[in-house]
């Protein structure tokens, strides 16, 4: 998942069942107005954070014309994505990070929770 300086970043669910796998879900709106929920699942294969061997699924969902959706009505169908993965994968940790800011405003709320091994590296 990436984000740019000009991202709005609305929240970040995390959902994991200790050493099986998590899932991760991101929404939020690029500098045209387009909204985007974008999902991860990490299926665990070692130990390692970084370069591990670990499978990821993403799936990204775009609005298909921008600021046609409201905050509220975007989160509610970014929790529902979340709710059924939560379910499906029985997730038995859950938390939420509210941004509702650009992505340096993230990185740093993210970097108080210790499941985010959150990274920032320059582009290029």
């Amino acid at each position: 998942m990436e984000f740019n300086g000009k991202d709005y970043i609305l929240g970040v669910w995390f959902g994991e069942k200790k050493d099986t796998y998590n899932f991760l879900v991101t929404v939020k709106k690029d500098e045209e107005g387009y909204w985007y929920i974008e999902t991860r699942l990490r299926i665990y294969n070692d130990s390692k954070v970084w370069n591990s061997k670990d499978k990821k699924y993403f799936k990204t969902y775009k609005t298909e014309t921008p600021y046609i959706k409201d905050e509220e009505t975007i989160k509610t169908q970014a929790v529902t994505i979340f709710d059924t993965a939560r379910a499906m994968f029985g997730l038995s940790f859950t938390d939420y990070v509210e941004v509702k800011g650009d992505m340096y405003k993230m990185s740093f709320l993210m970097a108080t929770r210790p499941w985010s091994n959150f990274k920032t590296v320059p582009k290029g």
